[in-house]
């Protein structure tokens, strides 16, 4: 989300500012601020989304809590049956096992979902094990 803002504070905007004030002092000085209103409400998203977060680890029932993990099992389950389980089926028995055609290949938004869903499990890990070590010593 940060990087679509940015593109706008750097092109558009920018070039907009470029024309309409001449000193170089305060074009710089407005593109700074924008750059850093823009950076102000990618962290207020950030801290909402943690929010989220948090909010679903400690909810009450099992489904809030836990529908995340579930969600990247069932995608890499469907990774793994379509692209490990029926090739070996096929190189070994020679049958066609039926597969939606949509499954051929790996739909592009459940790889966005699959990579974002593990990226945030690795650096949540990461920063978890961090502060506890930095807790410790």
């Amino acid at each position: 989300m940060i990087g679509a803002i940015l593109s706008l504070v750097n092109g558009p905007i920018s070039k907009i500012i470029d024309k309409v004030v001449p000193d170089k002092t305060l074009r710089d000085e407005l593109k700074y601020n924008l750059e850093q209103a823009a950076l102000g409400q990618d962290t207020e998203f950030m801290k909402a989304a943690s929010a989220i977060i948090v909010a679903e680890a400690k909810g009450e029932s099992a489904a809030q809590r836990n529908w995340r993990p579930h969600l990247m099992y069932l995608i890499m389950a469907l990774l793994v049956w379509n692209g490990v389980v029926v090739p070996l089926i096929t190189a070994f028995t020679g049958s066609q096992i039926p597969v939606l055609e949509a499954w051929k290949a790996i739909p592009p938004q459940m790889w966005t979902l699959l990579t974002t869903g593990l990226g945030g499990y690795v650096v949540g890990r990461s920063v978890e094990k961090s502060v506890k070590v930095w807790k410790e010593g």
